[in-house]
């Protein structure tokens, strides 16, 4: 430990550097030598652009409080074994951990341990998955909310696995967000031991505004019976997961098309939470780029899985630019394969032979494109309707596509 002087500041700046494996946390005053600070950058590994950005960010901001606080019980925050990794994730992303007392984390690492049953390893893993969790108050927000969880009936294990997997509940307010959760599966005749296996299962759904989507299901499937919806919700429970907005446009598209709604909501269903693509430009461009129609897309429906920039439009493009055929293709033998196997398929239909590095060049070049003309791309390959590239004006030199 070192104590840097100021006298404009009129005291001390204490900075304490820990020794692998332990966690640099610094008092800062609004500004630091560039010895010390280029110490702190070493020993967190520091290196990225973006990342000593916001470094100097955190290290310039003056202190919630004028003063500086001897730092103490050095030895618990060596018996934390803290990795760098973990080290650097918390400092970057949460800049008040920098001015917190090694003894109050040292209290609430010691908290999670008794009250809920963490190992080291799984602490370190709950906390690189939300370093707010150590800034939180023990008293007013992670305490009432352990205790919330225990009252409806999670214990042991199963506390452990739901804190684990649900950590930003902590970072919610309980009273006006999470209990008002909690309750609308209540309201639809969850009973204690039902509510427990359904979230145990899915406990991102506490962390969700659920409300509008079990409305919204109640409405689109016509369910007038809470317990169709309750079983509605244990078959389909990705229904709380996706944007309300995203499933009544995708799911109004699928009835205009004559899609029955049970086979419309088995659709929707696999339309992935943080989607590439929205279900509507999914199908549309397999009905334009691919000669698709809405049976082929019910026929394989893990189609809707793929994401359509990064993986459909990508080969879609790929296909097109070496004039090899595909309108003709099922979907699964676009789609469903790796990359390897995929090359294996069409790189034969074309003479001379296309090679794995073709279309690795290809995919890195796609995938560095910025999103806008990754849209103008998507919009060209639909209007062309499943025809591969003729050449010429179409072409850069490079072997890209116009307009790149």
């Amino acid at each position: 430990m070192f104590a840097l002087r100021r006298p404009s500041l009129g005291g001390r700046v204490w900075c304490n550097i820990l020794t692998e494996p332990g966690l640099a946390f610094c008092n800062f005053a609004p500004v630091i030598d560039e010895e010390t600070k280029n110490k702190l950058i070493g020993r967190l590994g520091i290196t990225e652009k973006a990342e000593l950005e916001n470094f100097e960010k955190i290290i310039t901001k003056p202190a919630r409080r004028p003063g500086t606080r001897p730092l103490k019980n050095l030895d618990a925050l060596l018996d934390l074994g803290m990795t760098s990794e973990l080290q650097k994730k918390l400092v970057l992303n949460e800049s008040a951990i920098i001015n917190m007392r090694p003894d109050l984390l040292s209290q609430k690492w010691k908290w999670f341990k008794i009250n809920v049953g963490f190992t080291n390893e799984e602490l370190m893993r709950v906390i690189a998955k939300q370093p707010t969790l150590f800034t939180r108050s023990v008293e007013k927000k992670i305490t009432p909310v352990v205790k919330f969880l225990g009252e409806l009936g999670f214990r042991g294990e199963d506390l452990k696995s739901v804190v684990t997997r649900a950590t930003r509940i902590f970072t919610l307010s309980l009273e006006k967000k999470v209990k008002p959760r909690v309750q609308a599966f209540k309201d639809l005749g969850f009973g204690d031991e039902e509510l427990v296996e359904f979230l145990l299962k899915r406990p991102w759904s506490i962390e969700m505004d659920i409300v509008p989507k079990i409305e919204w299901v109640r409405q689109a499937m016509e369910v007038t019976d809470n317990k169709d919806l309750r079983a509605l919700l244990h078959e389909h429970p990705k229904l709380l997961a996706n944007n309300v907005g995203d499933m009544s446009s995708g799911f109004k598209y699928l009835l205009m098309e004559g899609v029955p709604r049970g086979q419309a909501l088995e659709l929707l269903c696999k339309q992935p939470s943080k989607p590439n693509g929205r279900l509507v430009d999914k199908v549309d461009f397999a009905k334009k780029a691919l000669n698709k129609s809405v049976e082929d897309v019910l026929e394989w429906p893990e189609y809707i899985t793929r994401p359509l920039y990064n993986h459909i439009a990508l080969r879609v493009g790929f296909l097109a630019k070496e004039g090899v055929p595909y309108s003709q293709q099922p979907l699964s033998a676009l789609f469903v394969f790796g990359d390897e196997r995929f090359m294996e398929i069409f790189g034969g239909k074309r003479t001379p032979a296309l090679s794995p590095v073709q279309f690795f060049e290809y995919k890195q070049w796609w995938l560095g494109m910025e999103g806008e003309k990754k849209k103008q791309h998507l919009d060209l390959l639909a209007n062309r309707g499943g025809a591969p590239w003729r050449g010429g004006k179409e072409h850069h030199s490079s072997g890209y596509v116009q307009g790149t």
